[in-house]
């Protein structure tokens, strides 16, 4: 069942670390999945509905720890 929690941003904001959660699902991030998940979704947010994702910076590193 879908449902639009468009109106109510903290349902909002609950539906967007869900989903964030759901994609970071991996043995390397399990202790950390809820700090990267609340930068997910500050970083979408801050876009304010703009769509374009080039104003989010994402760093690569090789090996090491998060």
């Amino acid at each position: 069942m879908a449902m639009d929690n468009t109106g109510d941003e903290e349902a909002f904001k609950r539906d967007l670390k869900n989903i964030a959660m759901t994609t970071l699902s991996s043995k390397l991030l399990h202790s950390e999945r809820d700090q990267f998940a609340q930068l997910a979704v500050d970083s979408v947010l801050r876009l304010k509905g703009s769509g374009n994702l080039d104003y989010i910076k994402i760093i690569k590193k090789a090996g090491g720890t998060l």
